[in-house]
């Protein structure tokens, strides 16, 4: 199972709900491909909790350009349209759930 792509025209839309996940990523970047199946496990664990989506950097250079990324994969996560976290590079599930848990939090 791989993440829903978003793109430079649905990224705000999708952003501004609930609490999103968005992983800044490539084709071609090893560390995102290591990234897909860490991802897709804290997908399941914590469904109904938080949407997780990819943006190729590449097909959408306008968002990544706008937000900072500076380096793939960034991991940035988003709470009721506010950016409440940002990690670069490939992390464990550990990192990743508790990344994420303490960015959501209240």
């Amino acid at each position: 199972m791989s993440l829903p792509k978003i793109t430079d025209a649905t990224f705000d839309d999708i952003t501004s709900k609930d609490t999103v996940l968005v992983k800044a990523t490539a084709k071609w970047c090893g560390p995102c491909q290591v990234m897909n199946p860490v991802l897709d496990e804290v997908q399941k664990d914590m469904e109904g909790q938080i949407t997780m989506y990819d943006l190729d950097i590449e097909e959408s250079p306008i968002v990544p350009t706008k937000v900072g990324v500076r380096g793939i994969p960034t991991i940035l996560i988003y709470k009721s349209g506010k950016l409440a976290g940002t990690k670069v590079g490939a992390i464990s599930k550990t990192q990743l759930v508790e990344f994420i848990e303490q960015s959501i939090k209240d």
